[in-house]
């Protein structure tokens, strides 16, 4: 590597990668290494340039960069070496080579983004399910390092809504009229206590840890909000109307998700996170479906792992054991 004021050469490979064998097609996995060190704002310049300066090799739609030492592509990419330079006023000029890392499979893609069906075994009831997977290891031998495959269960959360939920972990009904005494209000909050929540009255991926629920219900709620410069004392029930739409169960209480502020969001808005881990105290009732679905009998457990260890995603491809 040499560095001078105008230009700044690297090798974009700095180990050798074997590609794992694909028998499928699917999306190209190139490294984008460098021994110089690169802010993510240069190296995301790098790559439009490299796209604007070959469109047909490097096809702007078709390619991505991660922000550190990798491009992933649909289509095969060109691998040599490549010269670009003016991608700011005054910058330096680049000279570095890519090479391929590996084949990405399309099924392995595609099943990133279709749902799986969970088989009826799966599922432990009031909202949890057991999420069956794999755990892989590395560990040395006489015979040279292999590859450890082991089963494991963890108990997960399904994204159903937090209503449904605490009708199914409470054992009760809520209706739109009566409000909760203080000692359902206090299981409530018990219940849903560090739980994470998605909501479902705006669009966002955002994910909020309910700290606990309101002493009063949501009619009974107020907030200041700033127009103009200006504080204004508005009825929580009266915010969501306008802004929203209407809250139903307005006898109970909000979750609480703040942090450092008030931040309350009526119950019936808010979904459960799905696969947040649950503490064990809650697989109580379900412990023994629990322990049938972890511990299967041996010959079920080596049928399981050997069938991970074939599939084309694992590690050993389409090579039978």
């Amino acid at each position: 590597m040499s560095i001078s004021q105008s230009t700044v050469q690297f090798d974009l490979l700095e180990v050798i990668r074997i590609p794992l064998r694909r028998p499928d097609n699917g999306g190209r996995h190139a490294n984008y290494g460098s021994a110089a060190k690169i802010s993510k704002g240069d190296g995301r310049l790098i790559k439009d340039k490299l796209c604007s300066k070959f469109p047909e090799t490097f096809p702007l739609l078709k390619t991505v960069y991660d922000g550190e030492k990798f491009m992933f592509s649909s289509v095969k990419l060109t691998i040599g070496e490549f010269k670009v330079e003016n991608i700011r006023e005054g910058g330096p000029k680049y000279n570095f080579k890519i090479n391929s890392v590996e084949n990405l499979g399309l099924s392995q893609l595609d099943g990133y983004l279709k749902a799986r069906e969970l088989d009826d075994d799966d599922d432990l009831g009031c909202g949890l399910i057991a999420s069956r997977g794999f755990q892989h290891s590395r560990k040395p031998t006489t015979q040279g390092l292999v590859v450890c495959v082991d089963y494991s269960v963890l108990s997960s959360q399904k994204p159903v809504s937090v209503l449904d939920y605490l009708e199914k972990i409470l054992q009760v009904n809520f209706d739109k009229i009566d409000p909760l005494n203080s000692t359902d209000r206090e299981k409530v909050e018990k219940a849903l206590r560090d739980l994470e929540v998605n909501v479902i009255h705006r669009q966002t991926d955002q994910k909020y840890k309910i700290a606990g629920v309101t002493l009063y219900p949501s009619n009974d709620l107020k907030f200041k909000i700033k127009k103009k410069n200006q504080s204004k004392e508005v009825m929580l029930i009266d915010y969501y109307l306008e802004t929203y739409k209407e809250i139903e169960y307005r006898n109970l209480p909000c979750l609480d998700v703040s942090r450092n502020s008030n931040n309350y969001i009526p119950i019936e808005f808010c979904v459960l996170a799905e696969r947040q881990r649950n503490p064990k105290e809650d697989l109580q009732h379900s412990v023994r479906k629990m322990k049938n679905i972890a511990m299967p009998d041996p010959l079920e457990r080596m049928e399981l792992i050997c069938k991970a260890a074939e599939a084309k995603n694992g590690p050993h491809g389409y090579v039978k054991l």
